[in-house]
């Protein structure tokens, strides 16, 4: 799964520069012997096409810097005030949303890149589902993309914010997406253990550059209103629409990323159409 340079006992906060992977430790009864990697026991047991190779329990050593298996840390890990945001909010403070509404929106929906965007998410939800028929992918009207993360900002903030956003004049921007990867969002309450795997398509990284550049100029403007962001969306983790939220302890991440990238091939996902986000709801 890569080489690992060095190895860290909890799991550091993260960054877009550097994001580190879990090492876990799975055991087989039967082959009596342990695998580690940045996979838990049912990837393993997948590889091997044996559900019963390794034990279904696996504990994590440690953190490494990602190698070339699809999980890693967010770039806003621990996310501990609320969706990619990195920090605990203080009283008074609160975390918000703009969001590109692409399965509910007339327009998005109903363009050849969103038709196309629609049914290969979709598909890779099916593929999920026939994991795991208990979970409940990203598709219709759900399907998204989150335009900004506003982090840990008062009340009074958030009115400007609002303001700046109502008094935008949205164009365009056609996007295209690149891949499946996997990001861990967050650790569990009591600080345990880490299972919020997120498994997302990214933009390709032209369409990312363009979303970043259009963002930052709207935060320019918030900022010219005296509102200090707590976060940038740079700092943040790349635009992408999440296709399903799984427990990492227990689901193949690894096995369903590489299926799902094998049948909807990395950069065909709005069908060689772009996808037309329009104005996001905020």
């Amino acid at each position: 799964m890569g080489n690992a340079g060095w190895l860290i006992s909890e799991p550091p906060t993260s960054s877009p520069e550097t994001r580190y992977a879990p090492l876990s430790l799975s055991y087989s009864d039967g082959r009596e012997d342990a695998a580690t990697g940045s996979m838990n026991f049912a990837d393993f047991n997948a590889i091997l096409n044996d559900e019963d190779a390794f034990r279904s329990k696996s504990r994590i050593l440690g953190w490494a810097p990602q190698g070339s298996g699809s999980v890693a840390l967010s770039e806003t890990f621990p996310s501990s005030g609320g969706a990619d945001c990195p920090v605990k909010c203080e009283e008074g403070e609160s975390s918000f949303n703009a969001i590109y509404r692409v399965g509910q929106d007339d327009v998005m929906k109903s363009s050849p890149g969103g038709r196309n965007f629609l049914a290969a998410m979709k598909a890779a939800g099916d593929v999920v589902k026939g994991v795991d028929p208990e979970l409940e992918p990203e598709a219709g009207s759900k399907v998204h993309v989150s335009f900004e993360y506003f982090c840990c900002q008062t009340d009074d903030e958030k009115e400007v914010i609002l303001d700046v956003l109502t008094g935008t004049d949205w164009e365009p921007q056609n996007i295209k997406f690149d891949k499946v990867e996997t990001r861990i969002d967050n650790l569990e309450s009591d600080g345990s253990t880490v299972k919020h795997y997120s498994i997302c398509v990214f933009l390709d990284k032209e369409s990312n550059e363009k979303m970043m550049s259009w963002v930052g100029g709207i935060e320019d403007a918030i900022e010219e209103r005296g509102v200090k962001l707590t976060k940038r969306r740079r700092q943040q983790e790349p635009y992408h629409s999440t296709l399903v939220v799984v427990d990492g302890r227990s689901f193949p991440v690894e096995d369903a990323v590489r299926r799902i990238n094998n049948l909807v091939k990395p950069g065909t996902w709005t069908g060689g159409e772009t996808l037309d986000l329009t104005k996001p709801q905020f």
